[in-house]
């Protein structure tokens, strides 16, 4: 029902077009469809010369924001709150530099690393005798 009403009021307003400008044609003067549809649609022309000037524009400000702005701003929040947490930590924990908070070792290398030297130097030496 609705497609038949479409239909029926496309046809009419084809119709009406068609006898306006025959009226037009006939008398050499503008009538009010024909003008008003001349008018609007230079109308719409500027309006979307001007929306798409703005949408170029805020698309060069927002990849402006993404790709400049947002990188520098994160880096610097980035960088003022490792040193916030730096001072706090030194703060509560002290300087922990050249201490021993990870274990109790007096001669500082460890067993594994011990046991790898002497197997490698006793390695060195069967080598050396073998050679001779």
């Amino acid at each position: 029902m609705a497609l038949t009403i479409i239909f029926a009021v496309s046809g009419l307003c084809v119709v009406i077009l068609l006898l306006t400008k025959m009226q037009e044609l006939k008398h050499k003067k503008s009538m009010f469809p024909l003008n008003f549809i001349s008018k609007s649609d230079h109308r719409i022309r500027e309006i979307t010369h001007l929306a798409t000037h703005h949408y170029s524009e805020l698309k060069e400000k927002g990849e402006f924001m993404l790709k400049k702005q947002l990188p520098l701003h994160s880096k610097n929040i980035y960088n003022k709150t490792k040193a916030l947490v730096n001072e706090k930590v030194e703060k509560h924990l002290g300087d922990i530099r050249n201490t021993r908070l990870l274990g109790n070792k007096k001669d500082g290398i460890s067993e594994f690393f011990k046991n790898l030297s002497d197997k490698e130097n006793g390695d060195f030496q069967n080598d050396s005798d073998k050679v001779e």
